[in-house]
């Protein structure tokens, strides 16, 4: 469990006090929230390896965000969907259909504060892969900040994705909810370097190869946002990240998939080397 400093100990326990009033909550009182209340005073937080979005990194994803259905995987107490709404909302449309947010996060207490700040939400608590078998209906896009990495999944894998990495599957679960997605991922696991670096690049490595292999989908690249900008903003991290966009309809249907499984693969002489950096513009 990450140490808190006495100032992020005190903003804590005033983002808890918010959250247990009975009081409506104002836009200003849940954007506090949603600063400063603390991942890493819940006792599972280690093993969930759960890190909040930045809310204005959340707000700067929501540009790539389209439809009035959206899921947000692995929801946490609501960022991503907090910085959808209020894009959702303020905007110029006229006649739009009302926003359906539907929210996904299998840590109780995170349930228990994001129905606070998003009542108007629909908040599941479950764990990540059975989303994909309960019948919620097409999105029109979904999000995501999931944990990254090797993260014990006791055992469980997306439809298709056979990998390590637990950003890889929450995509490709994703990929069986909606048309679209938009996901904060590692900037190893990103098809090109944008973020903090001073010549950005199409790099494609080997376990981005096979999750495209495996489960039919591409990333994409952003409007053009330097994650690093919001490096100093995470709590207790500073991750390395980018922001991947996906056509999730390109994603291989599972019977293709258990077909694959089955098939007896031809002999590779040798395995080819890594592909060589292009120019990401």
């Amino acid at each position: 469990m990450l140490k808190l400093t006495k100032e992020q100990a005190k903003h804590h326990r005033e983002a808890a006090e918010l959250v247990t009033s009975q009081e409506r909550l104002s836009a200003e009182e849940v954007e506090f929230v949603l600063l400063h209340w603390q991942e890493a005073s819940t006792i599972t937080n280690p093993l969930d390896g759960a890190f909040f979005t930045p809310l204005e990194m959340a707000k700067d994803l929501a540009l790539h965000i389209g439809g009035s259905r959206v899921i947000d995987l692995c929801a946490g107490i609501g960022h991503l969907a907090w910085g959808y709404r209020c894009r959702y909302v303020n905007d110029w449309e006229r006649d739009k259909p009302p926003l359906e947010l539907v929210c996904v996060e299998k840590n109780p207490a995170y349930v228990e504060v994001g129905r606070r700040l998003l009542p108007e939400a629909t908040w599941i608590c479950a764990d990540i892969f059975d989303v994909a078998e309960m019948d919620l209906g097409y999105f029109d896009d979904a999000v995501a900040n999931p944990p990254f990495g090797r993260i014990n999944r006791a055992g469980r894998q997306a439809p298709r994705y056979r990998g390590p990495l637990m950003e890889y599957h929450v995509i490709d679960v994703a990929a069986e909810l909606a048309r679209s997605g938009t996901f904060i991922v590692p900037q190893t696991s990103a098809p090109f370097r944008y973020s903090g670096v001073r010549r950005s690049a199409w790099e494609k490595p080997l376990t981005y190869r096979r999750f495209v292999e495996q489960t039919g989908v591409h990333l994409g690249f952003n409007i053009g946002i330097d994650t690093t900008y919001y490096r100093d903003s995470w709590h207790g991290v500073q991750p390395r990240t980018e922001i991947v966009t996906a056509d999730l309809s390109t994603r291989i249907a599972r019977t293709s998939v258990a077909r694959t499984a089955t098939a007896v693969r031809p002999h590779v002489a040798s395995r080819p080397g890594p592909p060589v950096p292009q120019p990401l513009f």
